[in-house]
């Protein structure tokens, strides 16, 4: 059973001073996940110890990309279905560019993904 106690150490654990992905109270936090999910909860809570917003879906995931555009989140969870689904779907746009468009788009991504290695 998982206690207060084990949330708490979990949130305290955090070190915010050097963790490179740190939480800041700016911070707009997507949750989409059931409530009843443990590693919601703890997004959740630390999200509330830090002094994120917290913006929730519709509860329909037909709607998910709505909820996003309206919360502009910074920080979001998920499962790799849907960065799966996101990424065909962003893929499927660039391939229907053409000429410029499409060289300064998959461009701007390679560079992107550059500063990520």
């Amino acid at each position: 059973m998982l206690t207060h106690r084990n949330y708490v150490c979990n949130i305290g654990s955090l070190d915010y001073d050097k963790d490179q992905d740190s939480y800041v109270m700016g911070d707009v936090y997507f949750s989409y996940l059931p409530l009843a999910h443990v590693f919601e909860r703890l997004i959740n809570l630390t999200a509330m110890a830090v002094g994120m917003q917290v913006g929730f879906y519709q509860g329909d995931v037909l709607k998910l990309t709505q909820d996003l555009a309206v919360l502009k989140p910074t920080i979001m969870v998920s499962v790799p279905r849907l960065f799966n689904r996101f990424y065909d779907l962003m893929q499927a746009k660039i391939k229907e560019l053409t000429g410029m468009k499409r060289q300064l788009t998959e461009w701007g991504i390679a560079k992107k993904l550059s500063s990520f290695a």
